[in-house]
């Protein structure tokens, strides 16, 4: 299955999901595609709450900083040109969310119930890591 493919199911796999912390929120949903893209384990401190989770990003220095922290313990290289299937984040009204990049600039956003699609700014990308 192409990279392309494996993307569109599993986007389509989160249709109308409402999100459970800790297994499929904007941060969590990343960790599962790298998994299945990459076939890599990577391994995230616990959590099941939206306060959970802020407490992790808070004691990290911030949500970049822990995101940073994972990528290179897991060997995802930065990436300032990220293509199909790299991971990131972007800059929103209520702060950075993980996001998968499509094609043509067009990056997976993990919503409330679902997901959505958006083309960030240049300027919006707080960092990008390629996924091998």
């Amino acid at each position: 299955m192409s990279r392309s493919e494996q993307l569109a199911e599993f986007v389509a796999s989160l249709r109308d999901k409402p999100v459970t912390w800790g297994v499929d929120d904007c941060c969590a949903w990343v960790r599962v595609w790298i998994t299945r893209a990459a076939h890599m384990d990577v391994a995230v401190p616990a959590y099941a709450s939206r306060r959970d989770a802020q407490a992790i990003i808070v004691g990290a220095g911030g949500l970049p900083a822990l995101w940073n922290d994972l990528a290179v313990r897991h060997g995802l290289a930065p990436t300032g040109a990220p293509t199909l299937g790299d991971v990131g984040l972007v800059e929103m009204s209520f702060g950075p969310a993980g996001v998968i990049f499509a094609t043509a600039g067009i990056c997976c956003v993990r919503t409330d119930t679902g997901v959505s699609f958006m083309s960030p700014r240049i300027s919006t990308i707080v960092g990008a890591w390629r996924v091998p």
